[in-house]
């Protein structure tokens, strides 16, 4: 009889404690508990937006005749720096698909001198035209 006393004791303590420990559990998992607040990121950087221009002041009837000073390939066409008689830089792109016609698509090269006409506008401090008409 007193083995069966000392069992039940002993079943009595180990349930007491182990609903202890699993409210000790359960308190433990509360004070874990995040709370996460909605946040809102903001992004204060200055950007500096390109200014367009429809074409520049020197400039007439939207043409551009000067010198080819350097060529840069591309995928579908190139850019001719061009150089005109007043000194100013313009970057002209020509490809096909810009083109009125795509027959008028050529190579020009170096030192010569070209005529087009199309879209000016302006990328910071650099002029460019996308070229509609390459004569």
């Amino acid at each position: 009889m007193k083995k069966a006393i000392a069992l039940g004791c002993l079943l009595t303590i180990t349930a007491v404690t182990g609903c202890k420990e699993k409210k000790e559990e359960g308190l433990t998992e509360q004070k874990d508990t995040i709370v996460q607040k909605d946040t809102v990121a903001v992004d204060n950087t200055e950007v500096e937006v390109p200014e367009v221009v429809s074409q520049p002041a020197s400039i007439e009837d939207t043409v551009l005749k000067g010198r080819v000073t350097d060529i840069q390939r591309g995928k579908d066409g190139y850019t001719a720096k061009i150089k005109t008689r007043e000194g100013i830089i313009y970057f002209a792109t020509i490809s096909i698909p810009n083109l009125d016609s795509p027959k008028q698509f050529r190579e020009v090269k170096v030192g010569e001198d070209i005529e087009v006409s199309g879209e000016f506008w302006q990328m910071g401090k650099e002029q460019h035209i996308k070229v509609t008409e390459l004569k």
